[in-house]
């Protein structure tokens, strides 16, 4: 918490590591018309998984001003290796990252004494690239995944008193992108 001369200043920040590891044995027998078939596998995986929060929020509370901005955000990202063995032998790797951020601004001003105006603006951004690589006996297979993804809602407020009654108007704006490529 830092005590500005205009308001208020605070920031949050955290970073995680989990490690996970597993191993499991299976044996599926397909039952078909031409004899059975026996798939056994051995699997050996890990998994990396680091994340970054993070928040900062401004605000200021006067008489006749209201401003709070909160900009937080969202960073992980994961790799997983996979080993099997058995009747088809494969290494798996995937990278999976997630970034997220979102900024919330709102603003209430006061003015007259019967006068109000509110000005709120929420953003999101997100991105997910992925790729997932298999390798088989010598052969090497590969896939990517890019989503993205915006969102913003604008809208602004104003509000007066006539004689003891309230007359408000509102208007805004919400918009959604996604875009995705394989």
């Amino acid at each position: 918490l830092w005590k500005l001369k205009q308001g208020e200043m605070k920031f949050n920040m955290d970073y995680s590591f989990n490690r996970v590891t597993a191993n499991a044995t299976n044996i599926t027998t397909y039952f078909l018309n031409d004899g059975n078939r026996v798939i056994t596998e051995n699997r050996s995986g890990t998994e990396h998984e680091h994340s970054v929060n993070g928040k900062l929020i401004y605000e200021l509370n006067k008489r006749t001003t209201f401003i709070n901005n909160t900009l937080q955000t969202h960073f992980s990202w994961n790799d997983i290796l996979l080993n099997t063995t058995g009747s088809i032998p494969n290494e798996q790797y995937a990278d999976i990252p997630d970034y997220y951020i979102n900024n919330s601004f709102k603003m209430v001003k006061r003015f007259k004494e019967k006068h109000l105006i509110t000005f709120e603006s929420r953003n999101e951004w997100e991105s997910l690239p992925q790729t997932l690589n298999i390798k088989i006996n010598d052969s090497q297979y590969s896939q990517s995944v890019e989503d993205r993804a915006f969102f913003t809602h604008e809208n602004v407020a104003y509000a007066f008193n006539i004689k003891g009654i309230t007359v408000s108007l509102e208007s805004g704006l919400k918009g959604y992108w996604r875009s995705m490529n394989s």
